[in-house]
């Protein structure tokens, strides 16, 4: 038998604003670069049918009402996408009562700007 076993649990996950709901078994290795890809893969899945042409996803922790972003515990800053920490790490035993929201981030790719046939570039909004 192996010395080295995968520790998981049950979290809770809903999109922000509508009744949509899911519980995955996750690792508790996981960093939160990996929660990201995991939950990514799942919204633009039929789990929860975001369109994955049109927007993004961050993860929120839920229960963080009256938060710099307003009232909304949805409106609260999303954990960060590129972090090597771990669950396990971050919560610790309390994560066991956790849950987390997805929040769908509307993007638009612009386009570069137009080149016309003499080599001239015809200038777009500006960018930001």
């Amino acid at each position: 038998m192996s010395d080295f076993q995968t520790e998981t649990i049950e979290l809770y996950f809903k999109q922000v604003y509508t009744c949509k709901t899911k519980v995955y078994h996750i690792n508790l290795d996981y960093t939160l670069a990996k929660l990201y890809e995991f939950i990514t893969a799942k919204a633009f899945s039929d789990d929860f049918g975001i369109n994955s042409n049109s927007y993004k996803i961050e993860i929120v922790e839920t229960g963080q009402f009256d938060n710099i972003n307003g009232r909304d515990a949805e409106l609260a800053p999303a954990l960060d996408p590129n972090s090597d920490t771990t669950l396990r790490q971050k919560y610790g035993d309390n994560i066991k009562h956790k849950a987390f929201y997805i929040r769908p981030k509307l993007f638009i790719n612009i386009p570069d700007s137009p080149t016309n046939e003499n080599g001239v570039t015809t200038p777009l909004a500006p960018r930001t």
